[in-house]
């Protein structure tokens, strides 16, 4: 119970000692999970950077691939067709 400086009893401010000890509990499961988020969202992250490294470096060895390829001019000028 509360008790203003007057010493009369405040019934808006009156909170007990097991309210207290929940508040805090919450306080403390709200802290963890703040916590287990912040490390899912962090390893999501490295997750996606990996993924996007991957995807480059396949990229650039297809663009090597395909400056590697010798392409004859002369194919595909004529069209040879027979009825």
């Amino acid at each position: 119970m509360i008790i203003n400086k007057d010493n009369e009893e405040s019934g808006d401010n009156l909170v007990n000692s097991r309210d207290r000890r929940e508040c805090y509990m919450d306080i403390g499961s709200l802290s963890m999970a703040m916590s287990q988020s912040s490390l899912n969202t962090a390893v999501q992250l490295s997750v996606l950077k990996l993924g996007m490294n991957s995807s480059e470096e396949l990229m650039n060895n297809m663009q090597e691939m395909m400056e590697d390829v010798v392409v004859d001019p002369n194919v595909g000028q004529n069209l040879d067709i027979t009825v």
